[in-house]
């Protein structure tokens, strides 16, 4: 849709918007409990929608409750209609289906993160990390108790298209490397299945996960998506099965047959080696030795003697084992 007034007036479809051939009208605002229209929709002189919420909502935050982004709000400058539009919502919601965080994913490929206004509508941000939920948690929490798996992906795209094969899939926001402890303890008790996304990042966060939930989910397995598809969403357009997932093993492969060095093994392989000491049990020859201490208590004097017994070729430790108590 290469108008935005257009796009805009879709969006306020029903808030009670005005005649469709009109430039300027008022409707009800989505950005709070409006119950007679307050938000008033004009165009500039530059083609760009004017918004104006009498009941004083910042234009941030209407533009946020419509789902679209300051840019959507003027005319396209290159012919290619809006540039970055919202393709999907994606609403987070707590264990008793209160909604906590809403992301929406922007074409060309982006995502915003809006949070609830508690006026019904949303504004732009994130919810502090502590607020922070699983996607489908109610979902996931009633597969739990009915002992269904959960089936654990990067990204709710891919989470919607493993709920249209018939299971409960969920995942975190902001995809690899925001998984918090309060994900896996939502998992506790859950057979899981981790699936990878189909490059290095994507792999290396599903092993972090996987590791992460061991012990505390009631078992984990590591899929991974097989060559050429990228992710599971990817897969399953092409007429993949969930069956086609590759185990993933937890580990990368060291290339030794299967087989990781333990630290007992490696450290057969050191040599020891004979110690000379110039003071037995404190100060070994030929190594590094630091002395620490509360200031003016003789570390530097005491330091002073030990250089001047070895400058004579004399091994310091008899001379102040017999003065010192250590």
């Amino acid at each position: 849709m290469s108008d935005p007034l257009e796009l805009v007036r879709d969006r306020l479809a029903e808030h009670g918007c005005g005649p469709r051939d009109g430039k300027q009208f008022d409707c009800r605002c989505p950005a709070h409990d409006d119950r007679s229209p307050s938000l008033s929709v004009g165009t500039g002189d530059d083609g760009r929608v004017l918004l104006r919420c009498q009941a004083g909502c910042e234009l941030e935050d209407v533009v946020a409750a419509l789902g679209l982004t300051m840019q959507e709000l003027f005319p396209s400058q290159n012919g290619n209609g809006d540039g970055r539009r919202v393709v999907d919502r994606y609403v987070y919601e707590d264990a008793d289906g209160a909604p906590v965080l809403r992301v929406l994913r922007m074409m060309p490929k982006g995502f915003w993160q809006q949070r609830p206004n508690g006026k019904g509508g949303w504004i732009k941000g994130g919810v502090p990390a502590d607020r922070r939920v699983l996607y489908r948690l109610p979902k996931v929490i009633a597969a739990i108790g009915a002992g269904d798996p959960i089936w654990l992906v990067e990204g709710e795209k891919d989470a919607h298209a493993l709920e249209r094969a018939g299971v409960v899939a969920t995942t975190n926001p902001g995809g690899a490397e925001k998984w918090l402890p309060q994900y896996t303890e939502a998992l506790h008790d859950a057979n899981v299945i981790v699936i990878a996304d189909n490059d290095e990042p994507g792999i290396e966060h599903a092993r972090y996960v996987a590791k992460d939930l061991a012990g505390v989910a009631k078992s984990v397995e590591l899929r991974r998506c097989p060559d050429p598809h990228k992710d599971a969403s990817d897969l399953l357009a092409a007429g993949g099965k969930l069956d086609d997932l590759e185990p993933l093993p937890l580990a990368e492969d060291d290339g030794g047959g299967g087989q990781r060095k333990s630290v007992v093994t490696l450290a057969s392989n050191v040599r020891s080696r004979r110690v000379r000491w110039a003071w037995k049990g404190y100060m070994p020859l030929g190594y590094l030795t630091i002395q620490s201490g509360e200031s003016k208590l003789g570390k530097s004097t005491f330091f002073c003697h030990v250089a001047a017994q070895l400058a004579h070729g004399k091994l310091p430790g008899e001379f102040f084992a017999s003065r010192l108590r250590c």
